[in-house]
């Protein structure tokens, strides 16, 4: 039988966590699990309610897309090809459960970012797996149109890396902060004691 006869048609898109549901048509959303118990909620699904002990079947959320900022760190440094700095946060959901993603479309300064800040939920292709399907992933914004920022991709293009490389080739090979410290004149040392 031709190899082609066995071709699967990969989705166009798939979620990059258990937890985002990701339908063939329509909005995405994120997957909360309630203890038919004791009503605990969890992010994704589960087996066992850490609250009460329940074990079996919990009943299956679709998760508001409104949250409030609980906390959030400004990141400066990371993998390769990401565009830093950027802003991570966690963020309370109306039905008590706290998720963690990233707070896009907003200026990566502390003081532009507070505790308790609304934020929404949006969905956005984050690549292509090996299947050239779209990897839907998750992000915050503010839920303020007025507070937000141009939304940058997250990932440097490669025009953008091009430039880096050019850049720091212009510099002899060297990142520039690497050169900077490079240039400053060495420091001298102290005259050796003479031996008597």
């Amino acid at each position: 039988m031709p190899a082609t006869a066995l071709a699967v048609k990969a989705p166009a898109r798939v979620s990059i966590v258990p937890y985002l549901i990701v339908p063939e048509k329509g909005e995405p959303w994120l997957l909360g699990n309630r203890c038919p118990k004791c009503k605990a909620m969890y992010l994704g699904k589960r087996m066992a309610c850490s609250k009460c002990s329940f074990a079996g079947t919990f009943e299956e959320i679709r998760l508001s897309n409104k949250g409030k900022v609980y906390v959030f760190s400004v990141v400066h440094q990371s993998i390769p090809g990401l565009r830093t700095p950027y802003v991570t946060a966690i963020a309370d959901l109306p039905e008590g459960v706290s998720v963690r993603g990233s707070l896009r479309e907003i200026d990566p300064n502390p003081a532009k970012i507070s505790f308790d800040m609304p934020v929404e939920i949006f969905f956005e292709s984050a690549g292509k797996d090996d299947n050239g399907s779209d990897v839907i992933s998750y992000y915050f914004r503010p839920a303020d149109p007025k507070v937000r920022s141009k939304r940058l991709p997250v990932m440097y293009t490669p025009q953008e890396i091009a430039a880096f490389k050019a850049a720091k080739a212009a510099k002899g090979g060297k990142p520039a902060a690497v050169a900077a410290k490079a240039k400053k004149p060495a420091k001298s040392k102290p005259a050796k004691k003479k031996k008597k």
